[in-house]
């Protein structure tokens, strides 16, 4: 499961086949280490499902962070895959963002006030950043959408 995650700065180099780089530039503040990915892909909207935890923490299923409304999408092409240090670079088959807390209050992010107009089989491209913070003993996953915007 993939948790959307609110942050304010991050800056991904990107290479390309002529080694010319690029910056990809979004406003998150993401730890700086060598675990990143950056991912550009079409992908097709599925629709959006409520999912509650399985309540195997004191926290569940309110507060845990696994219970809300998720958008699916359903990946179709890949345009841009690209790591930095010793990430691998696997293409992912379907792609999930929670919109929602436990309550249904959507997040306040033009992406999730996007997603919610979305009609089942639009066609859209969506650019995300994949960090891993290595800095503590379980490694987490920072996510961040770049922009999610309907394909023409």
């Amino acid at each position: 499961m993939i948790l959307f995650t609110q942050c304010n700065s991050v800056q991904i180099s990107t290479q390309d086949k002529n080694n010319k780089t690029d910056l990809v530039t979004a406003n998150n503040n993401l730890p700086k280490n060598d675990f990143s990915t950056y991912h550009r892909f079409k992908a097709i909207f599925k629709g959006i499902e409520y999912n509650k935890c399985l309540g195997r923490t004191a926290l569940c299923p309110i507060d845990c962070g696994s219970s809300g409304d998720f958008a699916t999408f359903k990946i179709l092409k890949y345009e841009k895959l690209e790591g930095d240090g010793l990430t691998r670079k696997e293409q992912l088959k379907k792609y999930t963002i929670k919109i929602s807390d436990y309550y249904k209050n959507s997040f306040n992010d033009p992406n999730t006030k996007f997603i919610y107009k979305l009609e089942r089989n639009d066609e859209v491209d969506i650019e995300v950043v994949f960090i891993y913070d290595t800095t503590i003993p379980v490694v987490r996953t920072i996510e961040k959408v770049i922009s999610i915007k309907k394909s023409h």
